[in-house]
């Protein structure tokens, strides 16, 4: 039977997804006067869409594009929104930055309180999330949606299944995917724009050179990121949407890398796993290495960060460990310093967090996992990383809690590492180059494709076949 390629681009047409607009248009004069022309912009187009992604750099105004978002989300339909964000920073919604541009929202921790709440509004934490019933709900806001990044991770599992069946949908982070385009393709699930596994087979390939990686092909980037940028918006700037850049100028990042000499004992007196001990001390190659090396250099890295903190006693600065024996350590270093804990009641996690915030504490001691998300700490402008790690977007994260729009001072930033660490620092440096390079793809799409992308289509491909195909014998028909 003889096809056409006419055949071939209709059968194409048939297997085309189409995500068309689900929200509702606005008039921009019509939103808080406080958003810059950029702000009022995104937050059009998101409304527009219904649902949609704010892949915007720290302190660039997620905020404020959140809370107008479920603002007109709630008073169009006339039913309530509820918004998550990272322990602490719901807080910090409902204490500064809903007042700040005139929102009322209530905090709340289950179902009940959201009922009785009397805002349209109302905010709670991801650890809060499962008691809430979504059908009472016409909205979501998902702050520092990060968080479901990994396939296997639970919060992620409990965002799209209870989730999925609501209407309007928002998802804001500043790192998207910094070393793996997984997190896309989490966000595209989470907000009903398309499966995991379909954006994989229709755009991705395992590389053969690495296993479990997956590899954008080639012939299809282009596509990729047009498709991106029909659902989600990356900003590191307003000038990469057209705006002006006033006002985005960030003070000086200043940098000190501490290096730490390892004592050859613990070589000696650490084998490895085969039961070998070594000469020197070698590389932490992997994460099991990693996590003896820091055992090993516990007191060496831990007196560092604390010498490097009193250098100042006079602002207030954070640092930032791994592991709850740095964290002993650092309190008997540092007797004025408060830490927080994963293994703390909830409340009293919370209860800290905001006392720093509100400069209430001076040397805080805690993890990237517990408080390295969403927090706004203008406020300080010295931290030290006292327990360095592979991963880069834990380390992006924590530094831009200080370095963000609004800090006033150069950021002091210390980073204490052992010297068998090298390898570490190395794959940061090489994680930071592979996000500029996932950066610059999107806003290169962006530009292309338009902020106000109306319809989300596969059907546009130019595909004009210029090679016959030769059939072997046995498959002609006479």
């Amino acid at each position: 039977m003889t096809r056409s390629l006419a055949d071939y681009r209709a059968w194409v047409r048939a297997k085309t997804r189409h995500d068309t607009l689900s929200g509702f248009e606005v008039d921009q004069r019509d939103l808080n006067p406080a958003m810059r022309a950029d702000q009022r912009a995104i937050t059009q187009w998101a409304l527009a869409r219904g649902r949609a992604a704010e892949f915007i750099t720290t302190g660039g105004g997620k905020a404020l594009n959140a809370l107008e978002w479920a603002r007109v989300v709630a008073q169009r339909t006339d039913k309530r929104v509820i918004m998550f964000a990272p322990l602490a920073v719901a807080d910090q919604f409902v204490d500064t930055e809903a007042p700040k541009w005139g929102y009322d929202i209530t905090y709340v921790r289950n179902q009940d309180e959201a009922d009785a709440a009397k805002t349209a509004v109302v905010i709670s934490n991801y650890e809060l999330m499962e008691r809430f019933t979504p059908a009472s709900f016409v909205g979501t806001v998902w702050d520092e949606s990060s968080i479901i990044k990994e396939a296997s991770s639970a919060t992620r599992n409990m965002v799209n299944q209870m989730w999925k069946h609501t209407p309007y949908r928002l998802a804001l982070t500043a790192t998207p995917a910094p070393n793996d385009h997984d997190e896309l393709g989490n966000h595209a699930q989470a907000l009903g724009i398309m499966p995991w596994h379909e954006m994989i087979t229709r755009w991705f390939i395992r590389d053969s050179n690495q296993a479990d990686t997956l590899r954008l092909k080639h012939h299809a980037e282009n596509d990729f990121w047009k498709w991106v940028a029909s659902w989600a918006v990356c900003m590191s700037k307003p000038s990469d949407l057209g705006f002006d850049d006033a006002g985005f100028i960030l003070p000086p990042l200043k940098v000190e890398h501490i290096d730490v000499a390892v004592n050859p004992e613990h070589a000696w007196n650490n084998p490895n796993r085969w039961g070998q001990a070594a000469l020197f001390a070698m590389q932490a190659l992997s994460a099991t290495e990693l996590h003896t090396n820091k055992r090993v250099t516990l007191a060496e890295r831990m007196e560092a960060a604390a010498e490097w903190v009193n250098r100042d006693t006079t602002v207030p600065c954070v640092v930032w460990v791994e592991r709850n024996d740095e964290g002993d350590m650092m309190r008997k270093l540092l007797p004025e310093a408060t830490e927080v804990r994963g293994d703390e009641p909830f409340e009293d996690k919370r209860a800290k967090l905001r006392d720093f915030s509100l400069g209430n504490i001076r040397v805080l001691i805690t993890k990237p996992s517990i408080a390295g998300f969403g927090m706004n700490w203008q406020h300080c402008h010295r931290t030290v990383i006292a327990s360095m790690t592979f991963s880069f977007e834990r380390t992006f994260q924590l530094i831009r809690r200080f370095y963000r729009y609004g800090q006033t001072h150069p950021v002091e930033l210390a980073m204490v590492s052992a010297s068998s660490e090298g390898n570490v620092v190395a794959a940061l440096q090489r994680k930071e180059t592979q996000y500029q390079v996932m950066q610059d793809a999107m806003n290169r799409a962006m530009r292309a494709t338009g902020l106000l992308a109306r319809v989300t289509t596969f059907d546009d491909y130019d595909y004009t076949p210029t090679k016959a195909m030769k059939l072997p014998s046995f498959l002609r028909v006479a």
